[in-house]
């Protein structure tokens, strides 16, 4: 979700399937707002979904999903119709995983959709948001609390002895970010 001035890499792969029904875009791998139900490929229309309602606009270049969280509307992403190669998506997912300035990098994230709720985490702040966009949040003090969570929210069970490499660099704030 980067400000409209931000121009971003197409990075991000999502699906037009067609069915008896007509046209619906599927989205399974979006991070924290990702799509837990297909919509309808059409645009304007607010579309239910087993979480928070979506749309799609069309925009200058191409289109743009939308999410309803409380009373607004919340960019996602923008997308073309124009095909793309796997070649593409393997050299963007690369970078995105492995370069010093990607946030998937400097970072700890972690999302999950549940039942009525999304579940975050990001370095030390985790999250529970409901449906109706209020969240209760929890600093995490120690790599301990942080394997806690990883565990009993995400199914994430790291090794004791893995533990502190995995986590200690991101307590305060962000490993790149920190010069780490």
């Amino acid at each position: 979700m980067a400000p409209e001035e931000v121009d971003t890499v197409r990075s991000h792969m999502l699906m037009r399937v067609e069915l008896p029904e007509g046209p619906f875009l599927a989205d399974v791998g979006f991070g924290g707002l990702t799509m837990t139900g297909p919509i309808r490929f059409e645009t304007g229309a607010e579309q239910e979904t087993p979480h928070e309602p979506r749309h799609l606009l069309k925009h200058e270049d191409g289109l743009e999903l939308q999410a309803k969280i409380g009373d607004g509307w919340v960019p996602i992403y923008r997308f073309t119709l124009e095909p793309h190669r796997r070649t593409d998506y393997e050299v963007a997912s690369w970078y995105t995983f492995t370069h010093p300035s990607s946030i998937f990098v400097q970072f700890l994230i972690a999302g999950r959709p549940q039942e009525g709720k999304w579940l975050s985490l990001f370095n030390r702040e985790f999250k529970i948001r409901g449906l109706d966009g209020k969240a209760e949040t929890r600093v995490l003090d120690s790599a301990d609390e942080i394997a806690e969570v990883l565990g009993r929210y995400f199914g994430i069970a790291l090794p004791e002895e893995d533990k502190a490499l995995a986590i200690e660099l991101y307590l305060d704030g962000g490993r790149a970010m920190s010069g780490g």
